[in-house]
């Protein structure tokens, strides 16, 4: 299925040296798969909360955050 495809992609592309830009809108079952991947991560202001439900304040920092979380691998 997609996720199977998806991750086989992601692991060509990292072997290679392609960077991997991921556009996330919605949690989706194979998503947090690909995080790891991810070079690059477009998002909207609401999907990091996600990863912090209980956070207050301004989206651009917690965005912030979530890069980075996603980015130690």
């Amino acid at each position: 299925g997609i996720r199977f495809a998806a991750l086989q992609l992601a692991k060509i592309a990292k072997k290679r040296g392609i960077p991997i830009l991921l556009d996330v809108e919605r949690d989706r079952p194979y998503i947090r798969d690909l995080l790891p991947y991810a070079d690059y991560i477009v998002t909207n202001s609401v999907y990091p909360f996600v990863f912090f439900p209980d956070a207050s304040g301004k989206v651009d920092g917690y965005a912030v955050s979530f890069l980075r979380l996603v980015m130690q691998k």
